[in-house]
């Protein structure tokens, strides 16, 4: 503006949305005559500092946080009456700004005794937690991907202290996800939960106690969101758009058991039965949204003052699943030499047909105290070994309580101008989900070995299994024809596989005058391989983004489940000789991908599709060690992974100029290939996308994931009791912790530790790196 008094735009104006506190259009530091074109040091931006503090503006997505963790307990009684009572509070600010995980938590415990063969308490637990995230999900577009794909020119803010973003041509549509991360302070999520149980045991006739517990859960979940619109992008939001929404979840399990205990001489028996009954996942939900509501004002916000236009009601849940078991387990022990147990389940669930409800699941182990025979007396250096096996079924019956039934459901897509008059619609009913009342139990098969060792003077400890475990009836969602359309594909006993592997535990401890010791080495390694898919076919794939396509994970017999598919890239194009002499490719050109002929029919199609990568790491291993000296004690844990591919998805947007021209780009493509730089794996920077450059899923976006992590390092300080005997204390400690201090990775994304499930495993879309913490704790007992 002109004159003495500026007009502000709306993101200055107070009481707007992105407004200033306490910042009044006369202001005299607005006084445009003050005005000057070195924003980084005008009075404008001065002003904008100065009032960001205590307020939701940031220069950076990220930021360092503290972390807070309170806990207060109370416990006391005698023979005849204990309790236990707590109070916690966790708070721990994200590294991404706007990001917390929040918790108050509140136990009671108590236990009574009526006399002697009498006693009955409960356990309870009241736990209420705020959790906003950035996402939707590991393999989801996030807040870290677009900040890693803005362009680096566009700062935070503009030069009148609004938000910058990619209105200007040549930005693509990246979005200024500070801005983003700002707007979404007010969305919340909340939860809460109440959970216990309350029981009764009784002796009787000597050897046996009859128990009974009930328990159960409820939890109330709320969230509300507010999309704003936006002004500064190439893509912007027209409306705001207001949503909220709230459910409730709850269970409960009855549980009685008689158990019997006796001892003949040298033979121990235990046996336990009983009955079980359960019914959980339950939940309910209602929520809904609309456009343009009349304030913003976190105050008043409702989908009352929404557009009436433009809103929208949804609800939904799930009935109870219930399961019902019938159960039995013996333990008998001959000499403490010869150890037997045996368990037999019969288990029943509502989510299957009525003739396939029950399974039953049998499972035996045995074990042989070896060092209790004479001919090992004379070996001193072996302190005690004891060789084990068992052999068991258990039981799987998570899927949907509807998976029995087909489902319907109407939509904005589903009306029909049944009338001919081109003037209304009614609204229709279409499939939703398809049903499959054939489903019955998976059934997971596991054989164990292993031996537990102590010895050169119960110095060192080793712990070794070997175990193989094999699914057959695998409840999975089959694909199906393009013909049932968007429906809900069920649960059905398609596929079968298998995983055997090893794990190991070797600790040595000592110690010297005042001084102690120990250290624990654990390896774990595991093989995972689809044995059956389905009688039709041995193969199926899930896709996990959207783009190029669809990027893939085939699940195929002989495989591991979730293994990339896609092309390998051999290398690049050096010059048309390279080009003219290899197989027919489309699109190959030097400095672009050439990919290897897999059937040797001398062109590239998708049946040279192949395997490009593993997300099962070879092996995974931990090293963790203590050291205690007089009162202070330090303890360091590390851990690693070996083997294993990531597929780093950021380089389809970070690595090719055509994915988003004129977004962010990763410094690798400074080594992009030219005619004189061609000692390179980084494809050509050109505008041109086809199948030899961004078009298809290929081998460059597979990395290692092997990396090696401190986990821990903690040192701490216990006082002498009689020091604090003269300060009317039980125990005083401190320590001082840190946490994720280094990784060592040659991993090229945020973080290799990239979670998933079983469709998206190993994908990194913009992962959440973990977070380097320094912590600084004190427990005080009285």
């Amino acid at each position: 503006g002109t004159g003495a008094t500026p007009v502000l735009p709306d993101y200055l104006k107070v009481g707007s949305e992105n407004g200033l506190s306490g910042l009044s259009p006369t202001d005299p530091r607005l006084d445009p005559a003050k005005f000057n074109t070195n924003f980084d040091k005008g009075p404008i931006y001065q002003v904008i500092r100065a009032n960001k503090a205590g307020t939701d503006w940031y220069d950076a997505l990220t930021e360092t946080n503290p972390l807070q963790n309170h806990t207060i307990g109370f416990r006391g009684g005698n023979d005849n009456a204990k309790y236990y009572a707590g109070i916690s509070y966790y708070d721990e600010r994200g590294t991404v700004i706007n990001t917390n995980v929040q918790r108050y938590s509140l136990r009671l415990n108590s236990e009574f005794k009526v006399k002697e063969t009498v006693r009955f308490g409960q356990n309870f637990q009241f736990t209420f937690r705020e959790n906003p995230n950035i996402g939707f999900g590991p393999a989801s577009e996030n807040a870290i991907l677009f900040a890693l794909t803005i362009n680096p020119l566009i700062p935070v803010y503009d030069e009148g202290g609004g938000f910058a973003g990619t209105t200007a041509q040549g930005f693509n549509n990246s979005t200024n996800t500070v801005a983003q991360r700002i707007r979404s302070k007010g969305n919340r999520g909340f939860g809460s939960g109440i959970f216990g149980n309350l029981y009764t045991e009784v002796d009787f006739l000597q050897h046996f106690t009859f128990r009974s517990s009930f328990g159960g859960n409820f939890g109330f979940f709320q969230n509300r969101f507010l999309n704003y619109r936006t002004y500064e992008n190439s893509e912007n939001v027209g409306s705001y758009t207001f949503g909220e929404g709230g459910g409730n979840t709850g269970g409960w399990t009855w549980t009685n058991t008689v158990k019997y205990n006796q001892v003949f001489g040298n033979h121990n028996v235990n046996f336990i039965g009983g009955i079980e009954s359960i019914a959980d996942s339950y939940f309910r939900f209602l929520s809904g949204q609309g456009l343009n509501p009349f304030t913003i004002n976190p105050s008043y916000l409702t989908i009352t003052n929404t557009d009436a236009s433009g809103r929208a009601v949804n609800s939904g849940g799930n009935p109870l699943v219930k399961l019902f078991s019938q159960f039995g387990k013996v333990d008998y022990t001959y000499d403490d030499r010869y150890l037997f147990s045996g368990t037999l389940r019969r288990d029943g669930a509502s989510v299957f047909g009525e003739n396939d409800q029950y399974g039953i699941f049998p499972a035996v182990s045995a074990g042989w105290r070896i060092t209790e025979e004479d001919f090992l007396n004379d070996v001193s250096w072996l302190n005690e070994l004891k060789i084990r096996g068992g052999w068991g079924k258990m039981g799987n019956a998570r899927i949907s309580p509807n998976n029995q039934q087909n489902t319907a459901g109407s939509g904005s897509a589903l009306g029909y101008d049944i009338s001919g008059n081109n003037t209304s619609t009614a609204s229709g009913l279409a499939l939703t989900g398809l049903g499959n009342p054939n489903a019955k139990w998976e059934e997971n098969t596991t054989i164990n070995i292993g031996f537990d060792g102590t010895l050169i003077k119960n110095k060192l400890d080793i712990i070794f299994d070997w175990y193989t475990r094999k699914t057959k009836d695998l409840l999975f969602r089959d694909n199906l024809p393009a013909t049932v359309g968007s429906a809900t594909r069920p649960f059905v006993n398609i596929a079968s596989m298998e995983n055997s592997g090893v794990d190991l535990m070797i600790t040595y401890k000592g110690k010297a005058s005042n001084f102690r010791y120990e250290a624990d080495f654990i390896i774990t390694k595991y093989k995972n391989e689809i044995t059956k898919v389905s009688d039709g076919t041995d193969f199926f794939d899930v896709g996990f983004t959207n783009r190029i396509g669809g990027g893939v994970v085939r699940n195929v017999k002989g495989q591991p489940i979730s293994t990339f598919f896609g092309y390998q890239v051999l290398g690049l194009f050096q010059d048309a000789s390279d080009v003219s002499k290899s197989a027919t490719q489309d699109g190959a050109a030097p400095g672009r991908f050439k990919y290897a002929d897999i059937n040797t029919d001398g062109k590239i199609d998708d049946k040279d599709r192949t395997f490009i990568g593993n997300p099962n790491p070879d092996f995974t291993y931990g090293f963790n060690a203590r050291f205690i000296y007089g009162n202070f004690d330090l303890e360091g844990l590390f851990y690693g992974v070996a083997g294993g591919e990531v597929m780093n998805f950021t380089k389809w947007f970070l690595d090719f100029y055509p994915s988003f021209a004129g977004i962010g780009k990763s410094t690798r493509v400074l080594n992009a290939w030219t005619p004189t730089n061609t000692n390179t794996d980084v494809p050509k920077f050109e505008n041109v996308s086809n199948f030899s450059t961004n078009g298809v899923l290929n081998s460059y976006y597979i990395e290692k994931g092997s990396y090696f992590r401190m986990r821990s390092l903690k040192l701490g300080y216990t006082f002498p009791p009689a020091t604090l005997r003269k300060f009317h204390l039980d125990k005083l400690r401190f320590f001082l912790q840190g946490t994720n201090l280094f990784t060592i990775t040659k991993y090229t994304g945020t973080d290799p530790a990239v979670s998933g499930v079983d469709t998206n495993f190993g994908v990194d879309v913009g992962n959440y790196p973990v977070n380097r913490q320094v912590l600084f704790g004190l427990s005080i007992g009285l």
